[in-house]
């Protein structure tokens, strides 16, 4: 399923890490236009993308500040909404998030032509990723990246 701007997922399966034995990298995404991409992550842009299904979300709310929070609402009932709360923000670069019990990191690299971004999930337990594993998780944001890549080549 990758296109020309994205590379091949790191799959999400329980294991060691160099952060913790309950970590894993995810959905490793190259974009072509930094600055473009970058405009993707405003409310708007979130919810033509954000859903794996491709649908527009029912509901976005973000408030992009450390301790701010944010919620992902899906038109359809194949997921409850996405909540957390930002824990850190360093822009350009980095956007730390807590979510389900877990951190996730959005790790952003780049030039104005390219950017990389690579997703971590650290849980708090093996158990808890393994759960993870089950819902899913590595497949929807799979697709959700996809739906992002697809959603930045359509604006150019």
């Amino acid at each position: 399923r990758p296109t020309p701007h994205r590379i091949a997922p790191t799959p999400l399966v329980p294991g060691p890490h160099p952060l913790n034995s309950n970590s894993v990298n995810l959905a490793p995404c190259s974009l072509s236009e930094f600055p473009a991409a970058a405009e993707r992550w405003s409310v708007d842009g979130l919810q033509q993308w954000w859903d794996p299904s491709g649908t527009p979300l029912a509901g976005c709310a973000v408030d992009l500040r450390p301790g701010g929070a944010f919620c992902f609402t899906t038109a359809s009932t194949h997921a409850p909404p996405f909540a957390g709360t930002y824990q850190s923000i360093e822009r350009p670069a980095e956007l730390v998030f807590e979510a389900m019990g877990a951190l996730g990191t959005v790790h952003l690299e780049g030039d104005t032509r390219t950017t990389h971004m690579t997703v971590t999930i650290r849980c708090p337990s093996a158990e808890h990723l393994a759960q993870f594993v089950k819902l899913g998780v590595d497949e929807g944001t799979d697709q959700t990246l996809d739906n992002l890549v697809i959603h930045v080549e359509r604006k150019r």
